[in-house]
C-alpha cells in the first residue's frame, strides 16, 4: 500500500504546487480539482511524464539542447 501512495502523494504535491503558482485558475472551479483527483490516481501514467517534462525544462534552462528534437 505504501508503494502506491507514496509515489501518488508526490504526484499531489506537484499539481498541487502548479495549481498553487497559476493566478489565472480558479481554485473553485471543479474541473480542475478533478483532473487533479484522476492525475493522482493514474499516477504510474502521469508520473513519469510530469518528471520527463521537468527534465526538458532543466535542460533547456541550461542551454544545452543540440541534442534535443522537440
Amino acid at each position: 500500500m505504501l508503494l502506491y501512495f507514496l509515489p501518488a502523494s508526490l504526484v499531489l504535491s506537484v499539481l498541487m504546487r502548479g495549481l498553487a503558482k497559476d493566478s489565472a485558475t480558479t481554485k473553485t472551479d471543479l474541473g480542475i480539482w478533478f483532473v487533479i483527483a484522476l492525475a493522482t490516481v493514474l499516477w504510474p501514467v502521469t508520473l513519469p511524464s510530469i518528471l520527463c517534462k521537468k527534465a526538458f525544462q532543466r535542460i533547456s534552462q541550461a542551454g544545452d539542447t543540440d541534442w534535443v528534437s522537440i
